[in-house]
């Protein structure tokens, strides 16, 4: 943000913007003069008042030699260019065998992806077979604790039961003895 800042001011020094009215031409006019004077050319008005004279950036250095690669590429680029009709019309065939390999493989992604959605489904029914199982095995092992605690309080009703007669018999017994 505050590159973007500096920036800002820098340019503002060089050039004159109303961005609130942004006016293309006279952005163009500081342009130009700058650059007839970063030439040294006459420039075509005079600038001005308060445009500093410093460039934005250098002068770039006169450009190296082309080398012996680049010659023979720019010659043999003007030699085929007649023949790029040709090249096209060739490449056309290749083009369309393309444009169907791609449409085929986008089929193809597309399969795959309902495929793919359907091993999810798939596994996720698994998982909730798997819970299922464990849940019934659950409910199996919670059942058959409550038959044997069934069977257990069943029992110990029946002692109780013989205990309950017998305190009867035994409560019959005593008020015989006894002389009323």
């Amino acid at each position: 943000m505050e590159d973007k800042e500096r920036s800002e001011r820098r340019l503002s020094n060089v050039y004159k913007v109303d961005y609130e009215n942004l006016d293309v031409a006279s952005v163009m006019e500081q342009v130009r003069q700058k650059a007839a004077r970063r030439t040294g050319t006459p420039e075509s008005e005079t600038s001005g008042p308060g445009e500093p004279e410093e460039p934005l950036a250098a002068a770039p250095a006169a450009e190296p030699p082309v080398g012996l690669k680049k010659r023979i590429k720019s010659k043999v680029q003007r030699f085929l260019t007649p023949f790029f009709p040709l090249q096209r019309l060739l490449a056309f065939p290749v083009h369309e065998d393309l444009m169907q390999t791609a449409a085929e493989l986008h089929k193809t992604n597309v399969r795959l992806d309902r495929l793919q959605a359907k091993v999810f489904e798939r596994d996720l029914s698994r998982e909730y077979v798997k819970l299922l199982h464990i849940l019934v095995h659950n409910l199996v092992a919670e059942l058959t604790k409550l038959r044997i605690e069934h069977e257990a309080l069943k029992m110990k009703t029946r002692v109780l039961e013989k205990d309950f007669e017998h305190l009867g018999r035994r409560e019959k017994a005593l008020e015989k003895r006894l002389p009323a």
